[in-house]
């Protein structure tokens, strides 16, 4: 039998004729390494580091740390002899970490979590109960006193109150509002278990007023606080009709801003305080479910079940949605890409986004172009993806 040379090997084809004048292509590669050079070579094998069942591998850029999921705890893994540190119990469903302010960041099933280097605790903060409050005017009991009077007396009057909790300086959520029409009010505060929380803001406003300001800030093991007419309040409340940000899928951070998606819709936590967002502005529905989500310098890539968004804009109100002619993408199968790696395509970026699709690789620029790398030249991949960068390599992993 007349034997044919098939070097050199171009890639992989499974759309066209595989022969070529200057090569050849193949249809199956497995276990083979296919060099620029168009020779082949095995793969190497691999070998099994650890019996520990550790999911959802990290590392860190900056620190190099790598941080996993194992046994519903964010560990810190050490990579030489695969020894896991528990940080804290998060739940069992993936973990999606991002690096904010040289700090790591995760969201899990319990919720945001944050690891200065030592020790990892809650991102969020809780928001109070409504406060308990009592009042009396000129000896008589509130309630009674209050009967006598017509409407619009009671309310020029009548003040609003709030709480809210702090950790150190960092300020949660103001609690629902109650009113009270008294000279001397006395404020049930709620009891306090987080053991992260230290004090309780107490937020009042003028009799007949309506903004929100600084009453006293106590420590969180108080239980009453009491104040008469003529209180002098301080700073005006910040954290009104904010709540606590919300955990979901692809952790990333967009212009001071963390970013999450759940189901078909992206939140946003408000600019610089990522423990705190506005539920009633930010977020943007997406038509589809997300299936991934990459940050670049001039917006947000966001996949669907059919196809490849591009949102642009300075803020969440402004942002404007481009929908992409690609095939859909393999869920969770994106990355971020240096611009080195990809050369003149960042077209200036830092980083570029990669996604697998149903034809092979894409890459999304930081202007809004896509390039569909093996278009014409692959197709027909499904299923849920992870992906990685090795050297010079992009390995996907699929099931």
């Amino acid at each position: 039998m007349k034997s044919k040379n098939i070097f050199p090997i171009l890639g992989m084809n499974t759309v066209s004729d595989t022969a070529r004048q200057q090569g050849n292509f193949v249809r199956i590669a497995n276990n083979i390494d296919i060099n620029p050079n168009g020779t082949i070579e095995l793969r190497s094998g691999k070998d099994k580091v650890s019996d520990m069942s550790i999911h959802h591998l990290w590392q860190s850029p900056l620190h190099k740390d790598v941080f996993g999921l194992y046994d519903g705890y964010w560990c810190v893994v050490n990579p030489y002899d695969w020894t896991v540190k528990k940080l804290t119990e998060i739940g069992n469903t993936p973990l999606y970490h991002a690096l904010v302010n040289n700090r790591v960041v995760v969201a899990g099933q319990h919720g945001l979590y944050e690891y200065d280097g030592q020790t990892a605790k809650p991102l969020t903060i809780p928001t109070p109960p409504l406060p308990v409050v009592q009042g009396t005017k000129q000896g008589q009991d509130f309630g009674e006193y209050v009967s006598g009077l017509d409407e619009t007396t009671h309310r020029a009057r009548t003040r609003v109150i709030a709480i809210s909790y702090l950790v150190g300086q960092k300020e949660g959520g103001l609690s629902s509002t109650v009113k009270i029409d008294a000279d001397s009010v006395t404020i049930t505060l709620p009891m306090v278990f987080d053991r992260a929380i230290t004090h309780i803001n107490i937020y009042i406003t003028e009799q007949g007023g309506a903004e929100l300001k600084l009453l006293a800030s106590v420590p969180k093991d108080t239980t009453e606080y009491r104040f008469d007419t003529g209180v002098i309040l301080g700073k005006p409340a910040t954290t009104q009709h904010l709540d606590s940000m919300m955990t979901g899928k692809y952790l990333a951070l967009w212009r001071s801003r963390l970013v999450v998606a759940k189901s078909n819709v992206i939140y946003f936590s408000e600019p610089l305080n990522y423990h705190l967002t506005d539920e009633r502005h930010n977020y943007i529905a997406m038509p589809q479910r997300v299936t991934f989500l990459e940050v670049v310098e001039g917006g947000i890539w966001v996949g669907q079940t059919t196809g490849v968004a591009f949102l642009q804009g300075v803020d969440i109100d402004e942002m404007t949605i481009s929908h992409k002619a690609v095939q859909a993408p393999i869920a969770d199968s994106s990355t971020q890409m240096p611009s080195e790696t990809v050369g003149e395509l960042s077209n200036g970026g830092s980083t570029v986004a990669l996604w697998l699709s149903a034809n092979g690789y894409c890459v999304g620029t930081s202007d809004g172009s896509v390039v569909e790398y093996h278009a014409g030249v692959m197709n027909g991949i499904t299923g849920i993806g992870s992906t990685v960068q090795v050297g010079q390599r992009v390995v996907t992993a699929i099931t």
